[in-house]
């Protein structure tokens, strides 16, 4: 494998993560936050899981709408390097309508309670999914880091707490030697 081969991967990747993945992923979010509260809302107040189904697939179509339409027409991708406007918008606008009606598609469970029930389950399940993508290290990784730097923090206080302590021993030396003199 050559450099320059191994550079052309590197860019086909960040391309692809930067045209393709990283609208997908904002649609994801924003498709699952804005359709939260209409859904739930409908649901407590009517008491009927369809009204609730139908506000949901109502709130994720205009929000897919919105979004595809908003990504598209914010800029060409020639200076930022997005790729295609009409391409990242669709991939933007499918994603935010799939990310709405991951939890809508509970309240087809004619049963409240079980339908509300499978819609939190489904909610706790998204919420992880959004926060770990918009850290820029993920996971395991993203742990390791945070302990990382508790512990280069600890070790520089305790460094510092040393350093005072050894200072002050030498200053009562000092000060014992010429008091003896």
């Amino acid at each position: 494998m050559t450099f320059e081969s191994t550079s052309s991967a590197d860019d086909r990747r960040k391309t692809f993560l930067l045209q393709e993945i990283q609208p997908g992923l904002l649609g994801l979010m924003d498709g699952s936050v804005s359709t939260l509260a209409p859904i739930f809302a409908t649901a407590g107040l009517t008491g009927r899981p369809l009204s609730a189904f139908f506000v949901g697939l109502a709130a994720s179509l205009g929000a897919a709408i919105s979004m595809g339409l908003s990504e598209a027409l914010s800029d060409d991708g020639s200076v930022t390097g997005r790729g295609s406007p009409l391409r990242r918008g669709a991939i933007t606008g499918f994603a935010t309508g799939l990310g709405g009606m991951l939890h809508t598609f509970p309240f087809l469970i004619p049963n409240l309670g079980v339908a509300l029930k499978l819609a939190y389950a489904v909610v706790v399940c998204e919420l992880p999914r959004d926060r770990l993508h918009s850290l820029p290290l993920h996971g395991r990784q993203a742990c390791r880091h945070h302990r990382a730097g508790h512990r280069r923090r600890r070790h520089r206080i305790r460094d510092r707490r040393r350093a005072r302590t050894y200072r002050g021993r030498l200053s009562l030396a000092k000060t014992g030697a010429q008091q003896k003199e």
